[in-house]
């Protein structure tokens, strides 16, 4: 069946009255609050040639009709505009980063309250990887001769630690000597790098401590690598029940099983680096079959010019695309600028 304007037109305005109303659309409402230039009849016999093609759906309970995924597909694709937000709330924002802390764990926090509080969505940050950041200090403390714990603390306030149980007998003195190795081969180095530098046999170190440093190496490369899976943060779990397509309580609950599951986040939010700066998965496009009646809007954020963590929002399919994806495309350029600000710190 061939698209015209008229089945463009009708169609964009179903989205955009159920968007704002999650009420069913009939076709005496579209003649009323919509200057379409047809009859009720026109646009009833449009609307049927619509849900054949599988851009609507009709609730049992109701002789309106609802948006498939598909046509928010065609929505997000052909109709949506981004648009500048108003200067003062750019400003606001502005004023909210510039006065908080150059500080990794503060920006994230700070983030997640403005894109939770300017949506009204549960609002994602998926933090930076490890293997981007800066190391500051490497530090591996003695527990008792054949047990220590590896401490890495980057530039920008991320720290990782783990427990190591070696197999060579290890003294305070050897430690004392590898730990300094340590500081001047790979302090203030890409976590990366690190790893690379730290491969080969130390020079001033003996033949012990170099067996001790090849024990701990793996973990500490297990950290660094590990660590691309970042933790994800997520901030107004509940809103989702403002909505009522989500007053049923099992759909609810799965929902906020999802957002509370680091295996269902990961999954549903991946981006990859070569991806679009903004990115759009709409209803059962969802990878997370909980996230059926949901879309997600995930942005980008940068460190000279390279994908380092993620921003989002989760919302019903419903949600008003232009302005989440205006809010997105802003806070990402925004968050770009304080991360590369803490990483030159």
């Amino acid at each position: 069946m061939n698209w015209d304007d008229r089945k463009f037109n009708i169609l964009r305005a179903i989205i955009n009255d159920y968007i704002k109303t999650a009420e069913p659309v009939g076709s005496r409402t579209l003649e009323k609050k919509y200057n379409l230039g047809v009859s009720s009849a026109t646009i009833r016999n449009e609307m049927s040639d619509l849900e054949e093609m599988g851009f609507l759906i009709k609730p049992h309970t109701s002789a309106g009709r609802i948006p498939s995924t598909s046509a928010y597909r065609l929505y997000v694709d052909n109709f949506m505009k981004k648009n500048a937000l108003e200067s003062e709330i750019r400003e606001a924002v502005r004023a909210e980063y510039d006065n908080y802390m150059l500080e990794l764990n503060n920006t994230i926090e700070k983030t997640l309250n403005i894109l939770t509080k300017m949506t009204n969505y549960t609002s994602l940050v998926m933090a930076p990887r490890l293997s981007s950041l800066n190391v500051k200090d490497v530090k591996i403390v003695y527990i008792e001769e054949d047990r220590v714990m590896l401490i890495v603390v980057t530039k920008e306030g991320l720290i990782k630690n783990s427990e190591i149980r070696l197999k060579t007998y290890v003294t305070l003195e050897e430690i004392e000597r590898i730990n300094n190795a340590l500081t001047t081969i790979i302090k203030n180095r890409p976590a990366n790098e690190a790893v690379n530098l730290l491969s080969e046999l130390v020079e001033g170190l003996s033949e012990t401590e170099n067996r001790i440093l090849s024990e701990i190496m793996p973990v500490f490369r297990s950290l660094v690598e590990n660590t691309n899976s970042s933790k994800i943060y997520a901030r107004g779990v509940s809103k989702i029940l403002n909505f009522p397509e989500f007053g049923d309580i099992e759909r609810a609950k799965h929902f906020i099983d999802s957002v509370n599951s680091k295996e269902a986040l990961e999954s549903a939010i991946s981006v990859d680096s070569d991806d679009s700066d903004i990115h759009i998965v709409i209803g059962n496009e969802n990878k997370v079959e909980d996230f059926n009646d949901c879309s997600i809007i995930t942005a980008n954020y940068k460190l000279n010019g390279k994908t380092v963590g993620t921003i989002g929002v989760i919302g019903p399919t419903r949600m008003n695309y232009d302005y989440a994806v205006s809010t997105l495309d802003f806070l990402s350029d925004e968050l770009t600028k304080h991360i590369t600000k803490i990483f030159k710190k």
